[in-house]
């Protein structure tokens, strides 16, 4: 009986051994440095020259600038009654995320009153690194405009970041 209390300790005393060398071994101490890069969202418009259609090509001229808030700001001097007005704009991104349009608003001043604007493009509304959204803006004159007046009308651009690619 002695003996196998002795055995039995014997075996207990290896198996408590066996368990300290396991954990031990399982709670090692690993040291890592790592960088982060984070990435930045930005986007900005380019346009093209201000296009009249119709009688009025010769009338009409228009000019586009960039404000300070990065908006699209279009003028139209000596406006004549119902006609188009065009204006080619790209967006391109300033940072590496990728961007998704979601809204073109048009603000137009006190007297400016087009019988619609419309902003058109060929693409589904995604801004990638190398390849801009490209697309035109449309302004209609209705017979009310007055001639030789001068409108102007502001494009204000909302977008948020693209994750589905």
């Amino acid at each position: 009986m002695r003996t196998q209390i002795g055995v039995m300790f014997l075996a207990s005393v290896i198996a408590l051994a066996g368990v300290g060398t396991s954990f031990a071994m399982w709670t090692a101490t690993i040291n890592s440095q790592e960088t982060v890069y984070v990435a930045t969202f930005g986007i900005a418009w380019s346009t093209g020259p201000v296009n009249v259609v119709g009688d009025a090509q010769n009338i009409i001229w228009g000019e586009e600038t960039i404000d300070t808030n990065g908006n699209l700001v279009v003028t139209i001097h000596n406006a004549y009654p119902c006609c188009d007005i065009y204006i080619n704009y790209d967006v391109h991104l300033t940072g590496q995320v990728w961007a998704k349009l979601y809204e073109i608003q048009f603000n137009c001043d006190g007297t400016f009153d087009p019988a619609w604007i419309v902003a058109h493009s060929t693409t589904d509304g995604v801004v990638v690194q190398g390849t801009p959204y490209l697309g035109w803006i449309q302004i209609h004159l209705g017979n009310n405009a007055v001639p030789g007046a001068t409108y102007s009308f502001t494009n204000v651009l909302t977008c948020h970041q693209y994750n589905e690619g």
